[in-house]
C-alpha cells in the first residue's frame, strides 16, 4: 500500500450524501522525472482502489454498530420510544432501515493527476448515508398503519421533524393502538391534538440519530481509513 504523506481529512454532507473524503498531494518533482511520476501515479491509483475495498466493509460494520448502540435504537426496541410509537415488529423495521443505509455505502477514487507545477494529486471519497433520507422514508418500514387504517409516518417524525409540534388529523392511541407489541402503554391522542417526539430523541435533517451515530465514531472512521492507506 501507499506509504507516502497522509491525506488531509474532511467529513461533511455534500449533494445529499454524507461524505468522507481524503485528499493527497505529493511535493513537486522535476520535469526530468516525469516518467517516474507517471509510474508513481499508477501505483497511487491502484493503492487507493485497494484501500477503498478494505475500508468500506469495515466502515459498514462500525456504523451499523454505532446506530444499534444509539439511545434512539435502544429506546425504540425496549424504552420510551417504544411506548410512544408502539411500533409493531420494531426490530424488524429498524433492521430494514439500517440495511438500506449500510447498502448505500460506496467509494470513488479521484484518480491521481499531475498538476501544472508537477505535483501529484489524488483523492478517496466514501459516500455513505443518503442525507436526503428519501430512501428510508419511502420504505414500508417507515410507516405504521393504525387499526383505523390511518398512516403514521413515525420515521419521518423521528428523523427530521425535530421538536415540531405535530397536529394529528386523526384519532390515534400510541402504544395501545398496537396492543400486540405488548408495550402496555396507553397514550390516547384525539383528532386535532398536539404531540411531538420527546426532545431527547428528536432529530432534524442534519442532526438526527443516524448523523449522531456517525459523528460518535469519527475517530474510529479516521483510524480505519488511515490504517488502510498506510
Amino acid at each position: 500500500m501507499w506509504s507516502g504523506p497522509k491525506f488531509p481529512y474532511s467529513n461533511h454532507v455534500e449533494k445529499d450524501w454524507m461524505t468522507i473524503r481524503y485528499h493527497l498531494e505529493l511535493p513537486s518533482v522535476k520535469s526530468t522525472e516525469k516518467k517516474a511520476v507517471r509510474l508513481l501515479k499508477s501505483k497511487i491509483n491502484q493503492s487507493l482502489i485497494r484501500a477503498g475495498e478494505k475500508i468500506v466493509p469495515k466502515l459498514k460494520k462500525s456504523v451499523e454498530k454505532a446506530i444499534r448502540s444509539s439511545p434512539e435504537y435502544v429506546s425504540l426496541i425496549s424504552g420510551k420510544l417504544r411506548a410512544e410509537f408502539g411500533i409493531p415488529n420494531g426490530k424488524e423495521r429498524l433492521d430494514e432501515i439500517i440495511r438500506i443505509w449500510i447498502n448505500s455505502f460506496k467509494f470513488q477514487i479521484g484518480r491521481a493527476t499531475i498538476t501544472s507545477n508537477n505535483k501529484i494529486r489524488a483523492s478517496l471519497t466514501i459516500t455513505a448515508i443518503d442525507a436526503s433520507w428519501a430512501d428510508v422514508l419511502s420504505s414500508p418500514a417507515a410507516f405504521l398503519t393504525t387499526e383505523k387504517s390511518d398512516i403514521l409516518e413515525w420515521l419521518d417524525w423521528l428523523l427530521i421533524k425535530g421538536d415540531t409540534t405535530i397536529i394529528l388529523d386523526y384519532d390515534v392511541a400510541f402504544g395501545s393502538a398496537f396492543s400486540r407489541t405488548g408495550t402496555g402503554a396507553f397514550m390516547l391522542r384525539k383528532k386535532g391534538s398536539r404531540w411531538r417526539v420527546p426532545p431527547e430523541f428528536s432529530g432534524t435533517r442534519k442532526n438526527n440519530f443516524a448523523t449522531r451515530s456517525v459523528r460518535s465514531i469519527e475517530t474510529e472512521i479516521k483510524d480505519i481509513i488511515m490504517r488502510a492507506i498506510r
